[in-house]
């Protein structure tokens, strides 16, 4: 996210419509995204990221630390001074057929102005030499603490935890607080609707009233049973505000903690006058919704079931979808997400169930 006067912003289409804001995708997904969607092999796509910006990346953690050693010494201007202006050029460069881009979006960042960060205590053992005054000067202002006659050195560190644009339904608006929730829907369709909250600014039209989107994240697509990229999404977006949130906020306006799908949609049935239907119940006979359509190619334990996947085919008796899964794993020709228990679905239930003689990360 990150351009002109708006220093968070990413992802902007093809079209003024919509596009997807993937901020806040893992290094590793983002590199494997942009490679596949490259249609470059692993080693070409390095070479030429290589050979264009003087680097030497060659996996995810060496590209994490290109992009570290820029924030580092660019501090809140790196992005927009440096990062987004190099992956601009490192792509234009490449020389790729229209309509195929280097990068999953030359605009992305690991980092999103979305973070849910946490303050966690550490302890090392004290090593410096140190007086009986300076010893006690330091347990008397609790930077160290005496744990079972071993000295230990109190530290604070911060976690950061952005928002997953695969699981978080959200939108980036240029005229509404952070925390605003909006119900997004089809205008072709109005009933293919869903709620998303406003996780980031993006640059949008001059009338502050319109109700186009400028970006989604893939979970609020998901969510409208609708695909895109970031670079444009297949169809038409609107948005209405419904106000902000009712949830306990931080400063930036923003839940103190990473609100779930499902709580974004009850925020948005609890604002919203003319609210989206609440999805049904679980079916009755079996207790609880079945998926009725998994991959094929993928067979898991005794019964040989089908494995479920992130995607708007893989539906469930419900009416619901599998909306994201492992980050890691994929299965198919497709190479969709597979998926796990507790992955949610699209009417903000989970799964449930699965086969326990199979771990994925």
């Amino acid at each position: 996210m990150g351009k002109g006067k708006h220093p968070q912003i990413a992802g902007i289409g093809k079209t003024p419509e919509a596009a997807m804001d993937v901020d806040g995708t893992s290094v590793h997904d983002f590199l494997e995204k942009s490679i596949e969607g490259s249609g470059m092999s692993r080693d070409a796509w390095f070479k030429h990221f290589n050979k264009a910006s003087g680097a030497n990346v060659h996996d995810d953690a060496s590209l994490q630390s290109w992009l570290d050693n820029q924030y580092a010494s660019g501090g809140d201007k790196a992005y927009n001074r440096s990062i987004y202006p190099q992956m601009k050029q490192i792509s234009s460069s490449a020389g790729l057929p229209k309509g195929t881009h280097f990068f999953y979006d030359t605009a992305w960042q690991y980092k999103s102005s979305a973070d849910f960060a946490e303050k966690q205590t550490q302890f090392t053992p004290v090593t410096q030499k140190y007086t009986e005054k300076q010893k006690q000067k330091h347990l008397s202002d609790g930077s160290w603490v005496d744990q079972g006659g071993t000295l230990m050195q109190k530290s604070t560190k911060t976690i950061h935890h952005y928002v997953d644009p695969q699981k978080v339904p959200f939108i980036a608006r240029h005229d509404a607080p952070l925390g605003t929730i909006y119900k997004v829907y089809n205008p072709a369709n109005p009933s293919q609707a869903y709620y998303a909250m406003v996780m980031d600014h993006s640059p949008g039209t001059k009338d502050v009233n319109d109700s186009t989107v400028t970006e989604v994240s893939p979970a609020t697509l998901n969510g409208l049973n609708m695909k895109g990229t970031p670079y444009g999404v297949d169809g038409h977006l609107k948005a209405e505000s419904l106000g902000p949130t009712t949830l306990p906020v931080g400063k930036n306006g923003l839940p103190l903690k990473c609100p779930t799908a499902e709580e974004i949609q009850e925020q948005g049935r609890l604002l919203d006058k003319n609210p989206i239907p609440a999805p049904p119940p679980p079916a009755e006979k079996s207790g609880a919704a079945q998926i009725t359509k998994g991959e094929p190619t993928v067979a898991l334990g005794k019964k040989a079931l089908p494995a479920a996947y992130a995607d708007a085919s893989c539906v469930h008796t419900g009416g619901g979808h599998v909306v994201s899964g492992s980050e890691t794993v994929f299965v198919g020709k497709e190479k969709r997400p597979f998926a796990r228990v507790t992955d949610p679905t699209s009417d903000g239930y989970q799964i449930k169930t699965g086969e326990d003689t199979v771990v994925v990360g």
